[in-house]
């Protein structure tokens, strides 16, 4: 999980627990840490101590990005974790298989009845029944 973020919150809530979906996680911070810099005429400044709070209570790492690049190898940690594959055919995989035999049928139906179906009798009077 990335989290970009100047810190500047007076919300001090704490966080419960992550997902075990989310392995790591990745706080960057951004703006001044000395100077206040006024964004839609709220003075905002970063806040350096939130924003370790905010990384150690969700298990990751801080960076103030205006004194440092971020470390390719923190980089490449943050990957997406490839949910388990089981062995052999699961119920999603059968029922996708059996809407895509029935729609194939379906769709075979009206062309073989053309050509198959039962031949239409003249009746006596010479047109088609």
């Amino acid at each position: 999980m990335l989290v970009v973020s100047d810190g500047d919150s007076t919300d001090t809530t704490p966080i419960r627990a992550i997902p075990k979906a989310i392995s790591d996680t990745l706080v960057i911070g951004l703006g001044q840490t000395g100077q206040a810099t006024t964004i839609a005429g709220h003075a905002s400044r970063q806040d350096a101590d939130s924003l370790r709070t905010l990384a150690s209570q969700l298990r990751g790492t801080y960076i103030d990005a205006n004194t440092r690049h971020l470390p390719s190898d923190l980089l490449n940690r943050l990957s997406i974790i490839q949910p388990r594959v089981a062995e052999g055919v699961g119920l999603r995989d059968a029922a996708v298989l059996a809407v895509a035999l029935g729609a194939g049928l379906l769709a075979l139906l009206l062309p073989a009845l053309s050509l198959w179906g039962a031949p239409r009798h003249e009746s006596l009077s010479g047109e088609l029944a």
